[in-house]
């Protein structure tokens, strides 16, 4: 009986011994994985204080082994992510089983805090541990990583202000806490006038100078509080907490700060500015809606003479109503006969004799009357209508043309016809003028192409080109409204030019104003200088037209002299009358 007992005592403590020489073998194991993570391991007990870590965690808080089971797990935690780690804490120790998803700062023992996320597990009722288990991961190089992209992706690169996706973004917030908490919010939107065409003279490089140094201006003219974003190519978006007053004031600060001069490059460029502002109310149910008003404000104030700030009410809902549905009709009026066209004489000031037409435009509507030019041509232009509607005019000033070219009284008259934006960069441009010349049989010399000063401007490379090219066709050419745009001496030498037209802005001004008659005075100087015929427009008095006459303007027109007339009564003019009949 003893040696079977002997026995099984032998077996068990074998087997008891195996048991003990297997949980070694595991504790090295979990040891040697313990060690070669690079993932902290932690055990706490029910009070959160630290019985085990691994040697990973001095890597990320710098603490030894022994210096950190002096501590909870508490004691590291950042302030600002206390009160959500607690109750996180709380939920674990208390519910057998579970589970916690965690991402917190850490301090680490140099002062400086870590991000890192966690995962515990409550083993407290689990025989082997008695604890909570953390698996902890370093995470503040990916957690960078990805805030580097997210502020790319929310970020100009050139200036480093708040791109259109932010701006969306912010405004998607700013609206939910409008209907939550009824916040206040303006939004300004500001473009740089002509700021292609500073572009396409002086390269990108010199234009993005120009912008970081305007981004500048603008981020010191206004508040930190203030919401700056860079919206497009030339274009920035201001969001502040404001009123009327208070934003019309950051406007006109705005507009004074971008106007300053600049010298970029050994270059002295002036660039102006037009702003629209808009407030979030009720009727905003989305960002694009509040963008859309503001940008309407904003092409206000560009139609209004530009560098200026126009705010969006409800009279400019109604304009931009109004413009929907001049846009609508517009596109039928060629085809059902409601353009006309009328010629307003230009004149020699030495004798009063005509030298030529302006043809002017005209609609009637028969449900909206007489439209004026200023109503409906900006909705041409924006619509693309002003196309065929330009082809439809040149070939109609090039009938006419032919027709006086045939008759000695009218035969050596000129038709200025105005050419736009839109016109000049179709890349059919010139092959439909070619094919009108040949319709018509007109001779190029008969007609002269005026384009204002902002038109050459819109792409000052393509313009010289084909003002060229329809130079080398035959044309007269002439830039309109000269001296309310942008563009420099040494680009207006390039365009091959025959005749300069002095704004009637500057003529109105003469004998009452100084500083009118002194930028007369240089327009007409730099004329003579480029061997440019001048041609004053809006002359409406006699005293004008004596004063335009004595500074050395050749050419007028105005109601001065006669008001826009139909193509029968321009013949009758032209008749053996007396010029001074004109003004009758």
């Amino acid at each position: 009986m003893k040696f079977p007992l002997l026995h099984l005592f032998g077996h068990a403590l074998k087997q008891n011994g195996q048991a003990l020489d297997q949980a070694r073998l595991n504790q090295r194991r979990f040891d040697a994985i313990a060690r070669a993570t690079r993932h902290a391991i932690m055990i706490v007990d029910a009070k959160f204080q630290i019985m085990y870590v691994n040697p990973a965690i001095q890597e990320i808080t710098g603490y030894t082994e022994e210096e950190m089971r002096r501590m909870t797990i508490k004691d590291a935690n950042h302030p600002d992510d206390d009160a959500g780690r607690k109750a996180k804490l709380r939920h674990l120790r208390d519910t057998p089983g579970s589970s916690i998803f965690s991402r917190h700062r850490t301090r680490h023992k140099d002062g400086h805090w870590v991000w890192v996320e966690a995962r515990g597990y409550n083993l407290l009722h689990d025989d082997a541990i008695k604890g909570l288990v953390f698996s902890v991961e370093d995470v503040s190089q990916r957690l960078e990583y990805e805030m580097r992209l997210e502020h790319q992706a929310l970020h100009d690169p050139l200036t480093g202000l708040p791109n259109r996706r932010h701006v969306l973004k912010k405004l998607a917030g700013a609206i939910e806490a409008f209907r939550d908490n009824d916040t206040r919010l303006a939004i300004l939107v500001c473009d740089l006038d002509f700021f292609k065409s500073l572009n396409d003279i002086h390269g990108h490089d010199f234009g993005d100078k120009c912008l970081l140094e305007l981004t500048r201006r603008i981020v010191t003219e206004l508040p930190p509080t203030d919401f700056v974003a860079r919206f497009g190519g030339n274009e920035f978006v201001v969001l502040t907490d404001a009123d009327l007053p208070g934003a019309e004031a950051k406007a006109a600060a705005l507009l004074a700060a971008v106007s300053q001069q600049l010298v970029v490059d050994d270059v002295i460029v002036k660039i102006q500015a037009s702003i629209g502002i808009a407030f979030l109310h009720d009727g905003h149910k989305n960002p694009s809606e509040l963008l859309r008003d503001a940008d309407a404000a904003m092409y206000q104030a560009k139609e209004h003479g530009r560098n200026r700030a126009e705010i969006f009410d409800a009279a400019l809902q109604g304009l931009r109503t109004r413009r929907a549905q001049l846009d609508v009709a517009l596109r039928f009026a060629l085809e059902r006969d409601e353009l006309s066209l009328h010629y307003q004489p230009k004149v020699a000031l030495a004798d009063g004799a005509i030298t030529g037409f302006e043809l002017l435009l005209r609609w009637h509507h028969p449900q909206y009357g007489e439209i004026a030019p200023q109503d409906f041509i900006p909705v041409a232009e924006a619509s693309g209508a002003i196309v065929p509607i330009g082809l439809w005019t040149l070939e109609q000033a090039c009938l006419q043309a032919r027709q006086w070219e045939c008759d000695r009284d009218t035969a050596k008259m000129t038709i200025a016809v105005n050419v736009s934006m839109r016109q000049l960069l179709q890349s059919s441009f010139l092959q439909d003028v070619a094919a009108i010349l040949a319709r018509s049989g007109a001779s190029p010399s008969a007609i002269e192409l005026e384009l204002t000063e902002t038109s050459a401007m819109a792409n000052p490379l393509q313009t010289i080109e084909t003002l060229t090219r329809l130079k080398e066709m035959g044309f007269r050419l002439a830039l309109d409204d000269f001296g309310t745009g942008y563009s420099s001496l040494a680009y207006l030498q390039k365009l091959p030019l025959d005749v300069l037209k002095i704004d009637k802005t500057f003529i109105h001004g003469l004998g009452s104003d100084s500083s009118d008659a002194e930028i007369v005075r240089l327009i007409l100087a730099l004329a003579h200088a480029l061997k440019l015929d001048t041609v004053a427009e809006g002359v409406e008095t006699a005293q004008q037209a004596a004063l335009l006459l004595d500074m050395g303007c050749r050419q007028a027109q105005g109601f001065a002299f006669s008001r826009s007339i139909t193509a029968q009564e321009a013949e009758l003019l032209l008749r053996p009358a007396p010029a001074a009949a004109l003004a009758s």
